[in-house]
This record gives C-alpha cells, sequence and structure tokens, in this order.
C-alpha cells in the first residue's frame, strides 16, 4: 500500500508539472531563507557561553562607556563579598610586534590579570594557565600567531619585540579562542606592565584612570540582586576615594547578554544587537509563511479537481483512512524534496550570502536545533498542505461525488482570497521596509558632516620614532606639491571615543563632568576642512596655544553656557587651565547614531594616533610612493600604512549596508514567491473557467474584457494588501529610524512607489496567463469536456 501512495504522488507530480514546479520552488526558496537565518541568530545567541561560570560572570560598566576605572574592581572586592574573583581587562593600540625578521603590525592584543583563564575558561596547548601571566614579560599567544611567527619550531620560551623595545617571553600557547565571544584576542600580557607600555606610574590608583574592562564572578550561594540592589551604596562608597567629587554612576551586566544588548562607547569589539536578530527572525518567518501560503492555496484549489479520482477511489473500496494518508503523503513528498533543494542550495550559496551577513562563521556553522527546527518545518508543512483534503474531501460519499453533488462553500474561496491579500501585505510591507533603509544609507553617505571626507590618506601611527619626529616628518611630506596639509591627531572624525574630567569658567553643577576631546596639532581643522564660528584656528605664531589654548564645537557653547566664549577659562585633566580661542561649528566626530556632543580641541601631536594627510586630485599613485619613501626615512623599519578617509567612514556602516542588502534579496524573494502563488491561482482559475471564457467569447467579448475578468479581483487584493500592509511597516521603519540620531523622513510618495511596484509585478505575472487564455481557442475551450 505504501509504494502504491509514492507511485500515485511521484505520477500526480509529473502529471501537474507546473503546479508542482510552483510547490517546490517556493518552498525551496522559503526554508533556504530560513536556513540562514537561523543560522545567524543561532550564532548571535551563542555568544560568550563557553565559560563554565558564564551564569555568575557580569561585567561592569559606567553609564555611557564599557570602560571603568583601573581600581574598580579592587574596591568592589573588598564592599562585596560575594564575589569571587574579579577581572581587569585593557586592550592595547595597534602594536608593532617583531621576531628577527618578521614584523607585523597587531591589533589582538589584550592584557589581562591572571584570573582571565578561570573565568573565561581558556585552555593552553603548550604552557600552564596557573603560572602562564605570573612574570610581567610572559606573553600568551594563540596558536594561529605562534604559526605565523614561529612557524613549526616550540614557540615557549621564544622573545616577541613590541614597538622594538619591549620584550616579552612566550609562556604559552592558547588553543585558538573561539569567535563567538565579545572578547577576541591573539595575544595575551600581564595587566602589571602597563605601567612601562602607557608609562603611567599612576595607573592602577588613579581612580579616575578609565582604561580596563572589569569582570566579577560570583560564589554559587550568593545572588547578584543582592549586589545590584547595593550598588548606590558602593557608588557613594568609591566616590569618596576619589580626589574630585565626582558623580558615578556603574551598571552590571550579565556576561552572555554583552553581545546582543551592549553598544556602549568603547567597546571591546563591534558588538550584535538584538533588534537585528528580531529582524530577520521575523523576515524568515514571514518569508516562510508566503510559501506556506502559496502550498496551502494551491494545494487546496487542485486538490478541488480531484474530486472525481476520491470518488473512484471509494468505489473501489478505499476507505477514508487510506485517503487521508494519500493527500498528507503527497504534501509530505513535496515537503522532502524543497527540503532537500534548500540543503543544496545553501551549501551552494554561503559564499555568496557570506558578503550579506557580513560574517562567515556564522553562515558555516550549521547546530543541532537549526537541523531539528528544519525537520519540525518539513513535517509541519506536509501536514498543513495535507490535512484540507485528508479531513475535507475524504468525508464524502462516493455516489455524491460522482453524482457532482458537491457543492463548496464560497467561505472557503473568500479564506484563499484573504490567504493571498496576506501574502501580499507582508511583502509590501518588506518592500517599504528596504526602500527606507536604502534611502537612509543614502542619505548617511551624502550627508554633510561638516568636514571634507574626500581625498584624505589616514596614516595609523604607534609610539616609536615617528611620534618623536612628527614636526620633521610633517615638513617633510608638504614639500611634495601634490600635498596640501597633513595633521596628527589622536582620533579622526567619527573615531572619537576618549573622554576627559574638565572644569569650565562659572560652573554651576559637578553632574556630567566629561568632555569629548581630540589632541592634534595645529593643522586638524585645515587639513579636515572643518570651519570656524568664531575667534581662530590654532596658530604656531601664539605660543601659549600649544599648552593653553583650547578650541570647542558649539554644542560644547551651549553646554557651557557662554554667550561670549573667546578668552573664556578651561581646564582639563592632566592639563594646566587654559583659555578658549576659537569655536568651530558642530561636526560629526561620531556616527549618526549620536548627536553631536560637547568637544575640545587641543594642542598635543605626541598623543598623535593618526597622520591624515590631503593630498590633490589626480596622479594618487605617485603621491602615495612619495609618502611612502618619506615615512620609511623616519619609521626605522616600520610599514607604511594607510587607508582613505572616505572608505573609513563607510566601514562605519557596515552593519547597516549589509541589513539594506539582505532586505533587498529578502524583499525580492518575497515577492518571487507571492507572484508565483499568483501565477498558479491565475492559472487554475482560467483553467477551471475555459468554459465560461469560451461562452464569453462567442458572445462578443474582447481581449480586453477577459484579462480585465482573471485580473481584477486579484488587484483588488492587492490594493487591500497595500492598506493593511503599509502602516505596519511604518511603525517598524520609524522605530528603525529612531536609531539614529539624524534620519530621512518617510513621506507619502514612498507608499505610492510601494503600492506601484507590488501592483506592477503582480500585474505582469497575471498578464501572461490572462492574454493567453483570453486568446484561446473558444470553440477548443466549448468541447474540452
Amino acid at each position: 500500500m505504501f509504494k502504491s501512495f509514492i507511485i500515485t504522488a511521484v505520477r500526480n507530480l509529473l502529471r501537474n508539472k507546473t503546479f508542482s514546479f510552483i510547490h517546490i520552488a517556493g518552498l525551496t526558496v522559503g526554508i533556504t531563507c530560513l536556513i540562514f537565518i537561523m543560522r545567524y541568530v543561532s550564532y548571535e545567541q551563542s555568544f560568550d557561553k563557553f565559560p563554565l561560570e558564564a551564569k555568575r560572570t557580569f561585567r561592569v560598566t559606567g553609564s555611557d562607556y564599557a570602560q571603568t576605572p583601573v581600581p574598580l574592581c579592587g574596591s568592589m572586592k573588598e564592599f562585596f563579598p560575594e564575589i569571587r574573583q574579579t577581572l581587569r581587562i585593557n586592550k592595547l593600540p595597534r602594536k608593532l610586534l617583531s621576531c628577527g625578521e618578521k614584523k607585523f603590525y597587531e591589533e589582538g592584543i589584550i592584557l589581562a590579570d591572571p584570573s582571565i583563564f578561570d573565568m573565561f575558561s581558556y585552555k593552553l596547548s603548550k604552557g600552564d594557565e596557573r603560572t602562564a601571566l605570573d612574570g610581567p614579560n610572559s606573553i600568551v599567544l594563540t596558536a594561529r600567531m605562534a604559526k605565523k611567527y614561529f612557524g613549526d619550531e616550540n614557540p615557549l620560551g621564544k622573545i616577541l619585540t613590541m614597538d622594538g623595545w619591549l620584550e616579552f617571553q612566550v609562556s604559552g600557547v592558547l588553543k585558538d579562542a573561539p569567535q563567538n565571544s565579545h572578547l577576541r584576542f591573539d595575544f595575551l600580557c600581564p595587566l602589571s606592565r602597563a605601567k612601562e607600555i602607557y608609562s603611567s606610574p599612576d595607573f592602577f590608583d588613579n581612580y579616575m584612570n578609565t582604561f580596563v574592562f572589569s569582570y566579577f564572578s560570583i560564589e554559587k550561594s550568593a545572588d547578584v540582586s543582592s549586589i545590584k540592589n547595593r550598588m548606590e551604596q558602593f557608588e557613594k562608597y568609591y566616590a569618596a576615594k576619589m580626589f574630585f567629587p565626582f558623580s558615578l554612576k556603574f551598571s552590571l551586566q550579565p556576561l552572555t547578554s554583552i553581545h546582543l544588548y551592549s553598544n556602549l562607547g568603547g567597546e571591546l569589539e563591534p558588538n550584535g544587537d538584538i533588534k537585528y536578530v528580531y529582524i530577520f527572525l521575523s523576515v524568515a518567518v514571514l518569508i516562510l509563511l508566503i510559501a506556506c501560503i502559496n502550498y496551502v492555496n494551491l494545494s487546496s484549489a487542485r486538490y478541488m479537481t480531484r474530486i472525481k479520482e476520491v470518488g473512484i477511489r471509494k468505489v473501489v473500496g478505499a476507505t477514508r483512512i487510506q485517503l487521508a494518508f494519500q493527500f498528507i503523503g503527497e504534501a509530505f513528498i513535496v515537503s522532502f524534496i524543497a527540503a532537500l533543494l534548500s540543503l543544496i542550495l545553501v551549501r551552494l550559496l554561503t559564499p555568496f550570502m557570506t558578503s550579506f551577513f557580513g560574517n562567515e562563521e556564522a553562515l558555516r556553522s550549521t547546530s543541532g536545533s537549526v537541523l531539528a527546527y528544519l525537520g519540525i518545518i518539513t513535517l509541519l508543512l506536509g501536514f498543513l498542505a495535507g490535512v484540507f483534503p485528508a479531513l475535507f474531501i475524504s468525508k464524502f460519499q462516493a455516489i455524491r461525488i460522482l453524482n457532482k453533488a458537491i457543492l463548496f462553500r464560497e467561505s472557503r474561496i473568500n479564506l484563499r482570497r484573504l490567504l493571498v491579500m496576506f501574502q501580499f501585505s507582508i511583502s509590501t510591507a518588506l518592500i517599504l521596509l528596504t526602500i527606507v533603509i536604502n534611502n537612509q544609507l543614502s542619505f548617511i553617505q551624502n550627508k554633510n558632516l561638516g568636514f571634507s571626507k574626500e581625498q584624505v590618506v589616514v596614516i595609523p601611527v604607534e609610539e616609536g620614532e615617528v611620534r618623536q619626529q612628527h614636526r620633521a616628518l610633517k615638513n617633510e611630506l608638504l614639500k611634495d606639491p601634490s600635498i596640501l596639509s597633513a595633521s596628527f591627531s589622536s582620533a579622526i572624525p567619527g573615531s572619537v571615543k576618549w573622554v576627559t574630567s574638565f572644569h569650565w569658567e562659572d560652573q554651576k553643577s559637578q553632574n556630567d563632568n566629561t568632555l569629548n576631546f581630540i589632541a592634534s596639532d595645529h593643522d586638524f581643522l585645515k587639513t579636515y576642512k572643518i570651519q570656524l564660528a568664531s575667534g581662530r584656528d590654532f596658530s604656531e605664531g601664539f605660543t601659549s596655544d600649544e599648552k593653553r589654548g583650547y578650541i570647542i564645537n558649539r554644542a560644547a557653547l551651549e553646554r557651557f553656557g557662554w554667550k561670549s566664549p573667546l578668552g573664556r577659562r578651561l581646564e582639563l585633566a592632566s592639563r594646566p587651565e587654559g583659555r578658549v580661542v576659537g569655536v568651530v561649528k558642530d561636526f560629526h566626530f561620531k556616527s549618526l547614531y549620536s548627536k553631536i556632543e560637547p568637544l575640545c580641541i587641543f594642542i598635543d601631536p605626541g598623543a598623535a594616533g593618526y597622520l591624515s594627510v590631503r593630498i590633490k586630485t589626480g596622479d594618487i599613485h605617485s603621491v602615495l610612493s612619495y609618502m611612502e619613501r618619506t615615512w620609511k626615512k623616519f619609521s626605522s623599519g616600520r610599514p607604511f600604512e594607510y587607508y582613505f578617509f572616505d572608505d573609513y567612514l563607510s566601514r562605519l556602516y557596515g552593519k547597516e549596508q549589509n541589513t539594506g542588502k539582505l532586505f533587498v534579496c529578502f524583499s525580492a524573494i518575497a515577492i518571487f514567491i507571492a507572484c508565483l502563488g499568483v501565477f498558479g491561482l491565475v492559472a487554475f482559475t482560467a483553467e477551471k473557467r475555459r468554459k465560461e471564457i469560451g461562452i464569453r467569447k462567442v458572445l462578443g467579448a474582447s481581449t480586453f474584457s477577459i484579462v480585465k475578468l482573471l485580473s481584477g479581483e486579484f488587484m483588488l487584493l492587492i490594493i487591500a494588501a497595500a492598506i493593511i500592509g503599509c502602516p505596519v511597516s511604518y511603525y517598524f521603519a520609524q522605530k528603525w529610524l529612531n536609531n539614529f540620531a539624524y534620519h530621512v523622513n518617510i513621506t507619502p510618495w514612498i507608499f505610492l512607489a510601494v503600492i506601484l511596484i507590488v501592483a506592477l509585478m503582480v500585474l505582469s505575472t497575471i498578464l501572461a496567463i490572462a492574454i493567453k487564455a483570453a486568446n484561446a481557442d473558444a470553440a477548443r475551450n466549448l468541447r474540452y469536456e
């Protein structure tokens, strides 16, 4: 009997090739999308769950920044006896590491307390975790870095030199750390070395020194809510130790929530965002829902044509249960074929989809849960598509079926219409979201940011000869007539993340005493073409500028409440009191997610992390060659690395650009699947109404009237779908736009464009069949039986 079911199912699939293709294609595309997104979601939710004590581990943060003062962990251990151990981590800026002739710039270097091995459950393939960070000169590196610097040799005991003068001895090789962690690194050094690296004798004692990420784990019997309830008391306890009375706020984050729920300033790595997880998951479910609606709609419609087959089977002895198994079995076969094809598609498309999701690791990992969901969905799809004929058609008596005494209620046809309308409501919403996202990305790319981003080459600068000879290097570069200006600075627009404590003239409150800053030389404003609102730029003609000159932006001016800012006193931490010499027009020194905040610029080229060079348009290759030759004169063998500033700004919004691409892709898929469904339903309707169309043609109906007859109902459904889908998508689009401090507005023209796009796509699908049906030979249609 089972063999008979299979043979009959295959025959039906081959007999109705068009509808079989629509069934399988729609489900295959829907399941493929679901697998990709489930892989992504599964990966994002797996972050930081590998440590053995992950559920009892927490990070302490400030109100706006992830970094906290260095002495904080010690104070917390004193105040909260339920804390088992603490951990401080500092991430170093890019450093030059060398071993013999091998020299590489490395960014994945962290300093940490020895407790990192216990708290994060890291294991060494070579060396001992208990003693790996005991020596001040110790360094632990990943297996990949060991291979890079030492090849197949045993790296233990070998020497790595940092920036040409700081020596470290390899004490351990880490099994490559999991990628699904907010803490990623290639080199691990003891935090005790920070005094030397930062040339800061009071690194561990300065209560305002916010250079570390602070973690703690609690005892098994402890309750973290008790710590949260006493945080306000602790903040007063900590503030009492400080030299200046500041208002401090600390927050606790579970380790497992950092990646998706934390987007503070100064994070170790760019984190994920739970909103995007929900968005992509919703899109996957909606696309699969469209495919399911197609499947159920077309299946139920096609099964109406098999009513005579059911009657004959009943006459020859088939029971209702056997008929039910027949229909459900056919649906399961279609679902199974679609699932197999989707697995093949996933394998083929993974390299391509990686560029959309921006994470190869996420898409290449298939967890057991993803495969389990795939199995459940395959079974569920088969059941939903087969249950209608199994329970409804099979219940009728054979004599009624063969005498054509069965009439199907209008309510079942209305249900089919509602499902079609729901499909296109989803498609309309996705298209509107796609248009809004791409408009916002275009807005970001073209917005006046308050500075000039073109024709600027940025060279990262580390400690060493380049900083010490910054003036000579700059003067040498300016000898080339193609170089218009150059500036050393601690940050470039878009990368400002450091703040400092400060006091200003006529200050009335001690709260929120932090200020964004850029330390630069005299030509920062000139190089980035930042405009002055009042006062003057820094000048070498004013010797006081180097120690006591400050330039602020208009946002700072508003915060200070000054009407006449020039000459006003301002004092920053670790700097002498100075005076404001100029005010610049507000410019976006952070991303467009943030409103423009108060900013102070002062001269300190020795703190430079970047060399920005503005060049003329023309022969860029020859200018870069000159810059490289000049760099080598002053860098003592340091590699010359650079990037263009406008490329850097584009990368700032990589997540949004990937989201825009994904929505274009998913919207196209949703429309494709929905149009497949409409194609199938119109084809079925045209087939079912062949005699009616023939009679109308004989009575003189034109091709246009026949097309109108077949397409009119669907076009009304599309308009109704747009009316439902547009308000829903407007709500979610506006929520997404609110993440940006500066964004586009959603205008009525967008809604009209969406309705027009959907209507044109559906109409083109319908016309292909409607015109064919209208032009068919009427005589042949009238004698089709």
